[in-house]
């Protein structure tokens, strides 16, 4: 039995529609969550939150695998650690009551990142409390996720259309980044629950086209069949501009190691996943899609 959680989310969307049949699942979804989309699939629904340890010890009764998504991408710093550090602390806590055998857990690129931000350290604290839970684990960390449905390439493309005539870009633009197809993501997700390879690593996840931020912002523009003048913001200016307003706003929503990570390509060769999960990662100009 499999338990999913963050069921509801892009990628638990995208999961639940590319499991095989032959696998029994749970998703735990909160009373909030616009369920429609699961009531359509073959899935036991429990609801409960990875924040609530009562409702966790249930959902995680006669399990064998977690697939662990559920994440806050957005919030301050109190709320990153209450839902990304301390929901995942209760979970492994759980997993050990209830003699689960396997996590299989989605982090990010940001935990990587030379400067980390809020999102970014509860993050890669969560990575750190599964591979010192004693648990079979296998981590996922994706770069941007693209594809149908997916909220960064919609910030992305509200961006280009917000202003009129010229679309500013923090620092120069040359970054190289390397996003990643859902469907990728998904692939190797569900790979891994039959791969041994793959138990106790941790896998950064990109995808198959380097390509630099200016480029991608004119790839999404011509998605959008929209032409407009790129205005390069020195990093530095955005900085100081942070620093300025975060005297007047406690929760300034762009933290200064977000703006800094603008100077560091997200970039790997991919080989070992490819090699692990015998999967040829997508290049964007063949599976993009806003």
């Amino acid at each position: 039995m499999i338990l999913i959680t963050g069921s509801t989310g892009f990628v638990g969307r995208n999961l639940i529609n590319k499991i095989p049949d032959k696998e029994k699942v749970k998703c735990l979804v909160r009373k909030s969550s616009n369920i429609k989309f699961l009531k359509e699939h073959d899935v036991q629904l429990i609801y409960g939150d990875i924040t609530d340890k009562k409702s966790m010890d249930n959902a995680l009764k006669d399990t064998d695998i977690v697939i662990h998504l559920a994440a806050l991408i957005n919030g301050t710093k109190k709320q990153f650690y209450n839902v990304n550090v301390e929901g995942t602390r209760n979970l492994i806590a759980l997993c050990r009551k209830n003699k689960v055998k396997r996590i299989i857990a989605l982090s990010s690129m940001a935990a990587t990142r030379k400067h980390l931000d809020n999102y970014g350290k509860s993050k890669k604290e969560s990575e750190d409390l599964i591979k010192d839970s004693g648990l079979n684990y296998t981590i996922f960390r994706p770069t941007m996720i693209y594809g149908k449905g997916s909220n960064s390439i919609k910030n992305i493309a509200n961006y280009i259309k917000k202003i009129p005539l010229i679309i500013p870009v923090i620092g120069n633009g040359k970054i190289i980044i390397q996003p990643v197809d859902v469907n990728d993501v998904v692939s190797v997700i569900i790979k891994s629950l039959d791969n041994k390879k793959s138990i106790n690593k941790t896998y950064n996840l990109l995808g198959g086209t380097r390509i630099s931020l200016d480029y991608f912002i004119d790839f999404v523009s011509s998605h959008l069949r929209i032409k407009k003048l790129k205005i390069h913001v020195p990093i530095g200016f955005v900085l100081a501009s942070i620093k300025f307003f975060s005297v007047f706003y406690r929760n300034f929503p762009v933290s200064q190691e977000f703006i800094k990570n603008m100077n560091q390509d997200t970039v790997d060769d991919n080989k070992e996943i490819e090699q692990d999960f015998s999967i040829k990662l997508k290049k964007l100009s063949q599976s993009f899609q806003l």
